[in-house]
């Protein structure tokens, strides 16, 4: 039975369990009661069911991605964030361990996120086995969007997890697996479609396992077909204020007093992504929704194939060209927004645009990546970048148009949960995992993460401060470690 229905039944059962306890008395009166819960022949049997199963698809989705678990545990994306240097944690209201690549599998913010992601795996599956076969209206298009769902959930497990079961109690498989299950279902998604709106999606998410597994010459086709068709090209998981699903990552960045999560300054100006109004997507309400596919992906894999070919001039060709998709992309204004953020008080952490920036102590400084933080202010809610056609002009050697890249991707993909993937971290499988599943044993390489030793664990978001100068220097620019690094089989996976 799918794991989502058994849960009502579950607390169909434990609701019978209750009222058990009243039966002595004249409170309750059992007899004759009629279950109100959907059973799953009773779904199964209603009309058009497949149409509301996508619909919960769509909000498995979110849940996986971003939904804030009983305001206990955070999602993939707020989670994995942490872990990177994109932000730093200034409380513990979120993971206090992440920040310091501090990975437990007894973290419960390791195991909701793959929960999680098995139910989106499970329920496409269901939809596939059980529900198409009852629907018989069910149509080409709807069975795409499920293999769609499956390839996603497969490709997220394989990028976050190096060792994860690919089904229900089954024994861990390498993350190149799972990126082969997601090519095998993205596959079976474009074959299935006739939507092209949908179709260029499918793609860009082909191209992204593609590049997963290091093959070039398939993430380059797919990549270059998604251009084609749609280079502005986005898809959403929604969220809702009201109604739920939440951002989570938009209470950790705006919607908290505190907003525990501080960007490092390099990417100031990029922060927050997610606040009240800023409306990324036209049917937005309060909570913003996130963008997890989108056309920026199909030229950055394209300019990395053309570096690791040794086409520069290509490469920058196409990040000339993925400026202008960028620039298209909302920006959303932050009013009145005196920002009095916990260490943002002009001593800890710079709020004023008059402070410039060093990616490291012997990079040079860069003015306009701090916001007035007093002040209305403009923030790209779907991609934004610090890089100019006159820097992608002025490259002239492949390592530095690869760190490049990494920037842009770092920058493209902010507030998303990517760039922990792109620094070579993995998690091991949960607590709750290894209890349950019999091809698990304590010890085992699965409970274990993975952290590259070239990584500065606990300096990853470290910086300085010249206040009289106004000055800033971030310790390490992670972008040049993982192009130093460039042959590990961890990170950049066309090298």
């Amino acid at each position: 039975m799918n794991p989502l229905l058994r849960s009502v039944l579950l607390a169909v059962f434990g609701f019978a369990l209750l009222s058990a306890a009243f039966v002595g008395c004249d409170l309750l009166d059992p007899t004759g009661v009629e279950n109100p819960n959907v059973s799953e022949d009773d779904f199964l049997n209603f009309p058009d069911p497949m149409a509301a199963w996508l619909r919960g698809m769509e909000r498995q989705m979110s849940l996986a991605l971003n939904n804030q678990n009983n305001d206990l545990e955070s999602s993939i994306i707020a989670t994995a964030e942490i872990a990177s240097d994109n932000y730093v944690n200034t409380s513990t209201f979120f993971n206090a361990f992440m920040d310091a690549l501090v990975i437990d599998p007894a973290d419960d913010d390791i195991e909701i996120p793959l929960r999680e992601l098995s139910d989106l795996r499970s329920t496409a599956q269901f939809g596939l086995t059980r529900v198409a076969t009852a629907d018989e209206g069910t149509t080409d298009n709807q069975r795409a969007e499920l293999w769609f769902f499956k390839g996603i959930a497969h490709l997220y497990i394989g990028e976050i997890w190096h060792l994860a079961p690919p089904d229900s109690g089954a024994a861990p498989v390498p993350s190149a697996q799972q990126f082969q299950l997601a090519v095998d279902a993205f596959e079976q998604a474009l074959s299935l479609t006739s939507d092209a709106s949908e179709q260029t999606g499918y793609r860009i998410a082909l191209a992204r396992a593609y590049r997963d597994l290091g093959d070039r010459i398939n993430a380059r086709a797919h990549a270059e077909a998604a251009i084609v068709e749609n280079p502005d090209f986005v898809r959403f998981a929604a969220y809702d204020f009201t109604n739920g699903p939440e951002n989570d990552m938009q209470f950790a960045i705006f919607g908290r007093t505190q907003n525990d999560l501080q960007p490092l300054p390099r990417l100031d100006f990029l922060d927050p992504k997610f606040f009240n109004g800023a409306e990324a997507n036209s049917v937005d309400d309060q909570d913003t929704d996130v963008a997890y596919v989108k056309g920026e992906e199909a030229f950055l894999i394209r300019a990395e194939v053309q570096l690791a070919d040794g086409d520069l001039a290509g490469a920058q060709q196409t990040l000339r060209d993925l400026l202008d998709v960028v620039a298209g992309r909302a920006e959303r204004e932050l009013e009145d927004f005196d920002d009095p953020r916990e260490n943002r008080d002009g001593s800890q952490r710079p709020r004023a645009s008059d402070w410039v920036v060093a990616a490291s102590p012997s990079a040079p400084f860069r003015a306009g990546l701090v916001l007035e933080r007093d002040a209305e202010v403009n923030i790209p809610v779907i991609s934004g970048t610090s890089i100019t056609a006159a820097d992608i002009d002025a490259l002239s050697d492949l390592d530095e148009a690869l760190r490049v890249l990494y920037l842009m991707r770092q920058e493209i993909f902010m507030a998303e949960g990517r760039r922990m993937v792109d620094l070579g971290i993995k998690w091991p499988v949960p607590q709750d995992e290894i209890l349950v599943n019999e091809n698990i044993t304590e010890g085992d390489p699965a409970t274990l993460p993975i952290v590259p030793d070239f990584l500065p664990a606990t300096e990853m978001d470290a910086f300085t401060l010249d206040e009289a100068a106004r000055q800033v220097t971030i310790l390490h620019d992670l972008n040049q470690v993982l192009v130093d690094n460039k042959a590990s089989d961890l990170v950049l996976p066309f090298h």
